[in-house]
C-alpha cells in the first residue's frame, strides 16, 4: 500500500514536472515566435525603406536628366529655381513593382554654395524662386560652379504590429553645374591629338583630348632608337585611349617601328579623364543632314549664322548656339552690358560693309554718329576708301594650300588710332564672304604687337595669318627678350601683354621677316626671324585621313617659312574644336616650311590675374567641365 502510494506520488510529480516543462517551453516558443515576427517586421520595414530609397534615387535620376536639358537649353549659365517648374513629377506608373508608392516634394531648387536651406518640408532654398544661384569660385583656378538641390520624398505602405503604417524616405542630391575656363589648358583637342615633334617641344600646362592621344617621335630604321623630343611637366589626359605610337590613319608614319616615350613628371603619368563639352554646347543638337546650316558642329562658333540675331528680338529658329557665336557677340550686345563689337565683311569685289549694334552699313554714314566713328575705324584698319568702302586687299602664295590666297589685312595699329565713341567689348569679327572651295580667302593681322589695354579678340570664319609679333609690345627698335634668347619673358620693356585671342578656321604664323614678294619663291628666299605671340588661339586642323598626317599638335599653328635656327615663342592656350573647312590643305606638302625651335608656355594670365581673380578674354568662350550629380544624402 505504501509502495503503491509512493508510486502514485511519483507519477503525479512527473506529470507536474512535465506540465511545467511544457509551459516553459511554450513560453520560449512564444517568445521565439514573437522575436521572429519582430525580426521579420523590422526586416520587412528595412526592405520597404530601402525600396523607397531606391525609388527616390530613381526620381532624382529623372530630375537630373530634366535639369541637364534645362541647363543646356538656357541662355544664361545659372538658371533660377523657376526654370525647373516644368520638370514632370514621376508617377507610380514609373515604378510598377511598387504600386503603393507615392512621391511628394519633388523639386529642383537653386541653392547657394553652402546649400543654405530653411527648416520647412520640403526644404526650400534661402534663395527666392526667381533669384539666380550665386557663383562659387575656387582659389584662382578660373573655374566656377552653380549648385542645385534635388528632392524627392517617397512614401511606402508598411505592415506594423497591429495596423498598416507608412514609411517615408526623403532623398536629396546636389547637382553641380561647373564651368571651367578653356584657358586652363595649354592644349585642348576635341578630336584625336597627335604629338610627334621632330624638334624639342615641352608642355608646361594641362593637355587634353576628348578622343585619343598618340605621342612620341619615331624612326623607320629598326636599328635607330630615337631620343625623346616631347616632354610634359603637367597633366596629360584623354577621354579615349593613349598610345605611344601613331594614329592608324597616319599613313606617312606607318613604317616607324621605334617610338620614343615622352618624358613625364613622375607623379603625373598620362591619365583617363571625362569628356569636356566645349563652349557648354549640347552636342546632341549637332546635325549635318537636316538642311539647317546653323547646327552643323563646333565650327558654328566662328561661322556667320543664316539669320543674325539681334539682342532683344526672338531667337532665330534652328540656331541653338546664338549666344555663343562670335558673330552675334560682335554684331550686337547679347550680354546687355552696354558694350559693342563690330563685324567687318568684304565681298568678292572688295567692297566693305560693317555690322554694328544690330545694323548693317554698306557705305559711310553721314554725320558725327557712333556708326560713323565705327565705320571710320574699320575703314582705317583695313585700308578701305572712306567714301566707297573699297578694300585694298593683297595676295600671297600659301604652299600648304597650293594656292594664291587673297587676304584682307587688318592693321591693329590703325584701329587703335581711332577714337570710338561707344564702349567697345573687345571683339572684331572679319569675314571675306567670297570664300569657297576654289576661291581662297583669308584675314591677315598686321601691326598687332600692341593691343588695347582691355584686350582684343579677332575672329573669322576664314583662315587667319598672324604676321609678326602679336601682343608682345615689340617696336622697330625694341624686341621682347623672347626674341633675343630669353623665352622666359615675352614682353618688350614697358609693355605687359593683355588678355587676347584669335579664333579662326585655321591659324598660320608669318614671322617678323615675312615679305609678300617672296611668298612664291623657294624656301631659301623665305627665311624667318624670331617671333613671339601672346594670345589664346582657337582654330581647326586637317585630321590624318589614311593618306596624310595631320601635322599633329606641334603644327596646330602653321608655318610657311624656313625657321631653321629660329624661335617661335608662344604664351597662351591652344584649342582645336573642329576641322578646318577653308584652310583644308594637307600637312606634308613640299616647299612649305622648315620647323622652328618652339618655346611654348601655358599662359596663366589667361585664367587668373596677379591677384588670383578670373580673367575674361573678350568674347564668350567657355568650356563646361561637368553637369554632374554630386553628393547624395537622406534627410531625417
Amino acid at each position: 500500500m505504501k509502495i503503491q502510494l509512493l508510486r502514485t506520488k511519483e507519477a503525479g510529480s512527473t506529470i507536474a514536472l512535465s506540465m511545467l516543462v511544457i509551459v516553459v517551453l511554450g513560453g520560449f516558443v512564444a517568445l521565439a515566435v514573437d522575436y521572429t515576427n519582430n525580426i521579420g517586421r523590422n526586416a520587412q520595414r528595412d526592405r520597404i525603406f530601402n525600396n523607397a530609397v531606391e525609388i527616390g534615387d530613381g526620381c532624382i535620376s529623372e530630375a537630373f536628366a530634366a535639369w541637364r536639358q534645362v541647363c543646356k537649353a538656357s541662355s544664361i549659365p545659372n538658371p533660377p529655381t523657376s526654370a525647373f517648374s516644368g520638370v514632370p513629377s514621376p508617377s507610380p506608373g514609373n515604378f510598377p513593382s511598387f504600386p503603393g508608392a507615392t512621391i511628394a516634394n519633388y523639386s529642383v531648387q537653386a541653392v547657394d554654395p553652402l546649400v543654405t536651406l530653411s527648416s520647412s518640408n520640403p526644404p526650400t532654398s534661402a534663395l527666392p524662386i526667381g533669384s539666380l544661384p550665386p557663383q562659387a569660385t575656387g582659389p584662382g583656378t578660373g573655374t566656377f560652379s552653380y549648385f542645385y538641390l534635388a528632392s524627392a520624398d517617397v512614401t511606402m505602405p508598411s505592415i506594423g504590429a497591429t495596423t498598416t503604417t507608412t514609411l517615408t524616405a526623403k532623398v536629396r542630391r546636389i547637382f553641380e553645374k561647373r564651368y571651367t575656363s578653356p584657358w586652363n589648358w595649354a592644349m585642348m583637342y576635341n578630336g584625336n591629338l597627335e604629338l610627334h615633334p621632330d624638334a624639342g617641344l615641352n608642355f608646361n600646362g594641362w593637355v587634353h583630348s576628348n578622343a585619343n592621344v598618340y605621342v612620341g617621335n619615331g624612326s623607320s630604321d629598326p636599328a635607330v632608337t630615337p631620343a625623346s623630343t616631347l616632354a610634359f611637366t603637367d597633366r596629360l589626359t584623354y577621354q579615349g585611349n593613349y598610345s605611344v605610337g601613331f594614329d592608324p590613319n597616319d599613313a606617312p608614319h606607318a613604317g616607324y617601328v621605334n617610338v620614343a616615350t615622352p618624358t613625364y613628371d613622375a607623379g603625373l603619368p598620362p591619365g583617363h579623364e571625362q569628356y569636356y563639352s566645349l563652349f557648354g554646347w549640347d552636342t546632341t543638337k549637332f546635325n549635318t543632314t537636316d538642311g539647317n546650316s546653323d547646327n552643323d558642329g563646333y565650327h558654328e562658333l566662328v561661322d556667320k549664322p543664316s539669320t543674325p540675331w539681334v539682342s532683344g528680338t526672338p531667337s532665330p529658329a534652328g540656331d541653338p548656339f546664338k549666344d555663343q557665336r562670335i558673330y552675334n557677340q560682335a554684331y550686337n550686345d547679347p550680354t546687355a552690358d552696354g558694350k559693342w563689337g563690330i563685324v567687318i565683311s568684304v565681298d568678292g569685289t572688295s567692297k566693305m560693309s560693317i555690322g554694328y549694334e544690330g545694323a548693317t552699313y554698306t557705305s559711310q554714314p553721314n554725320g558725327n554718329s557712333p556708326q560713323s566713328s565705327a565705320w571710320a575705324a574699320a575703314a582705317a584698319a583695313i585700308g578701305a576708301n572712306a567714301s566707297t568702302g573699297v578694300v585694298a586687299t593683297s595676295s600671297i602664295q600659301d604652299n600648304r594650300e597650293s594656292a594664291t590666297v587673297r587676304t584682307v589685312n587688318f592693321d591693329v595699329a590703325q584701329w587703335m588710332t581711332k577714337s570710338l565713341k561707344d564702349p567697345f567689348n573687345g571683339i572684331i569679327y572679319i569675314n571675306d564672304t567670297s570664300a569657297n572651295s576654289t576661291t581662297h580667302r583669308a584675314v591677315r593681322i598686321v601691326n598687332g604687337s600692341t593691343l588695347p589695354s582691355t584686350g582684343l579678340t579677332i575672329a573669322s570664319p576664314n583662315p587667319v595669318y598672324i604676321q609678326g609679333d602679336f601682343n608682345s609690345g615689340r617696336t622697330s627698335t625694341v624686341e621682347p627678350p623672347s626674341n633675343t634668347g630669353n623665352p622666359s619673358n615675352p614682353d618688350a620693356s614697358g609693355y605687359t601683354h593683355v588678355p587676347a585671342s584669335v579664333i579662326a578656321d585655321a591659324i598660320t604664323l608669318l614671322s617678323n621677316s615675312w615679305n609678300d614678294s617672296n611668298s612664291s619663291a623657294g624656301l631659301s628666299s623665305r627665311i624667318a626671324s624670331n617671333t613671339t605671340v601672346n594670345a589664346a588661339l582657337v582654330a581647326g586642323n586637317v585630321a590624318s585621313d589614311g593618306s596624310h598626317y595631320s601635322g599633329g599638335g606641334e603644327n596646330f599653328v602653321r608655318f610657311l617659312e624656313d625657321w631653321s635656327s629660329k624661335t617661335f615663342t608662344y604664351y597662351g592656350s591652344m584649342i582645336c574644336p573642329y576641322a578646318s573647312t577653308q584652310g583644308a590643305g594637307f600637312w606634308g606638302s613640299g616647299n612649305v616650311y622648315l620647323p622652328p625651335t618652339q618655346n611654348w608656355f601655358f599662359d596663366t594670365k589667361l585664367s587668373v590675374d596677379s591677384s588670383g581673380n578670373p580673367v575674361s578674354v573678350p568674347g564668350y568662350v567657355s568650356t563646361v567641365a561637368y553637369l554632374q550629380q554630386q553628393r547624395w544624402y537622406l534627410q531625417y
